[in-house]
């Protein structure tokens, strides 16, 4: 490898961790918004269900459940929110995984370059 190679690719992996780092505090947000919109329509739903407003989850229509069991249905009622939240989630943690890599990559640019370099002297 060339000097000036190994140079440019030091400096596109920088672009390239300072821009991911940027994006994940938009990935940060998306994650707590979801996730307290879930909490949210999941206690909404809570209290529908206790109050007797009826749902109908696929084919069924729920009312009055047995209040041992509103806890499991409001969680399914609110599958659409938590899929949602779950995805901003899995979004968060890749964007994570991507800056270590990035990192890494940077790491073994850097350690060719500093051999490069002795071999030059």
């Amino acid at each position: 490898m060339e000097v000036t190679t190994v140079a440019n690719a030091i400096e596109t992996k920088i672009v390239q961790i300072q821009a991911a780092i940027e994006h994940i505090e938009e990935l940060a947000q998306e994650k707590a918004e979801t996730l307290a919109n879930y909490d949210k329509q999941w206690a909404i739903t809570c209290i529908r269900l206790k109050n007797g407003v009826p749902y109908t989850l696929g084919t069924d229509t729920i009312q009055n459940p047995p209040a041992t069991l509103i806890d499991k249905i409001a969680k399914g009622i609110c599958f659409k929110e938590r899929l949602a939240a779950e995805k901003a989630e899995a979004l968060y943690k890749a964007m994570i995984v991507r800056i270590d890599a990035l990192q890494s990559q940077l790491n073994g640019y850097q350690s060719i370059n500093r051999h490069l370099a002795t071999i030059g002297d």
